[in-house]
């Protein structure tokens, strides 16, 4: 075929655009999401907004179907072996560092309902929906666009309302990585994420009743 015919051919031009649309989600959304949480006074909504866009309404153009309750366990249990032993040493190394926190009750109920779970559910999506778009064809460019989102999310926007030292920072970061890492492992072996949804959850009740958490700047607009 002649660099005239690869150059106009459909397929090819549908993967360039998925990659543009993959790194355009994965390096400006965080930024509209800063900007959108400025107007809004509040970062729940700024959260939700994010999560809907690049969480469900990308997800059909990443790849057909919603990554749900099909974990098919046996086919990654090195996987998750490994994942759950970075998991208790993250465990093991927040509880020698913080504290359990406490808030009123529909404080918590707000925080559980607006981040913990929300976030839960739709920060891997996003995650292996970058992964589909901008590693459409160089896989590499995918999981670099899964990791690089999280990082940059974390730094413009959930640092403001996280309470943990610069040094914890750099941990909740890292875990964030590693988790984002396994998670598009996972994919790729069984199209599924809810373990590591499940995980996602768990981990950000650990922010919440660990790190502490800004509730009033995050909540009201």
């Amino acid at each position: 075929m002649s660099l005239k015919g690869k150059a106009s051919n459909p397929l090819i031009q549908n993967m360039k655009m998925k990659e543009l649309i993959g790194w355009f989600a994965a390096v400006i959304f965080p930024f509209a999401n800063l900007g959108i949480s400025g107007t809004t006074g509040g970062g729940a909504i700024a959260a939700l907004i994010y999560f809907g866009i690049c969480g469900w309404l990308m997800r059909p153009i990443a790849d057909s179907g919603m990554p749900y309750f099909n974990p098919r366990l046996k086919t990654v249990t090195k996987q998750l072996m490994r994942l759950a032993f970075v998991c208790i040493l993250f465990g093991i190394v927040i509880s020698a560092e913080y504290e359990f926190k406490t808030y009123p009750i529909l404080e918590a109920a707000m925080l559980v309902t607006l981040f913990v779970v929300p976030k839960g559910v739709f920060e891997q999506l996003v995650t292996v929906n970058l992964f589909d778009l901008a590693g459409v064809r160089i896989k590499l460019m995918g999981y670099a666009a899964g990791i690089m989102s999280s990082v940059i999310m974390y730094l413009l926007f959930w640092d403001k309302f996280i309470t943990v030292t610069p040094l914890g920072g750099l941990v909740l970061i890292l875990f964030q990585v590693i988790l984002n890492f396994f998670t598009i492992n996972i994919y790729r072996k069984t199209k599924d994420i809810t373990v590591c949804s499940i995980l996602q959850i768990i981990f950000n009740l650990a922010i919440v009743f660990f790190c502490g958490f800004k509730s009033i700047p995050y909540l009201v607009v």
